[in-house]
């Protein structure tokens, strides 16, 4: 649904700027180069590699690896993110650059607010909405869960001086899970 939903998103977005040919004429040649400048090419590169090789070391990855039944059934599921991702970050690049065009202006955090009011007509938007909170709530809950047993496993329990049965833990960990996400939930409305 993600990605059907973001390339929903960036046909409308792409057809209200007037086609991909528009798009391009439309853009600054800074815009078509792969590194800003040459200057920092070393930064830029070493950059490219962090998020390269840091990303499959990241929790919420290791976490999808780890619920895979079998090896190769985790290779099969990297393989299906991978292939899916380069589309996503297309469209979700194509959405980006076209509201630029739009409105070059526009803070970035304000990006999502005026796709939805301004360029998505009204028949689409409920679709477009459920899509972005499906994005936020994939990411979300898999790094609450991530830092909910971090925190049982990682702090809680070596404070302890006996073990846990199977039962308790788990019932522990979706208490850490709850009470992480209560505290998000209150920094998230502190903060706004």
């Amino acid at each position: 649904m993600m990605v059907v939903g973001i390339f929903m998103i960036a046909q409308i977005a792409l057809r209200h700027v007037g086609g991909l040919k528009e798009l391009v004429t439309a853009l600054p040649a800074s815009h078509f180069q792969l590194l800003p400048d040459a200057e920092n090419t070393l930064k830029y590169s070493s950059l490219f590699l962090t998020f390269l090789l840091l990303g499959a070391f990241y929790p919420s990855y290791i976490q999808r690896l780890l619920m895979a039944r079998n090896a190769p059934q985790a290779v099969q599921t990297t393989r299906a993110n991978a292939f899916l991702s380069i589309p996503f970050y297309f469209f979700l690049s194509l959405i980006g650059l076209c509201v630029f065009v739009l409105k070059p202006d526009l803070e970035a955090a304000n990006i999502v607010p005026h796709i939805i009011s301004e360029v998505i007509p009204a028949g689409y938007k409920g679709f477009a909405i459920a899509t972005l909170l499906a994005i936020v709530m994939s990411t979300a809950d898999s790094e609450l869960n991530v830092a909910g047993v971090t925190l049982l496993h990682d702090i809680i329990n070596p404070l302890r001086k006996k073990p846990w049965n199977e039962v308790d833990e788990l019932k522990w960990a979706r208490f850490s899970t709850f009470f992480l996400g209560f505290l998000a939930m209150l920094f998230a409305i502190q903060f706004n």
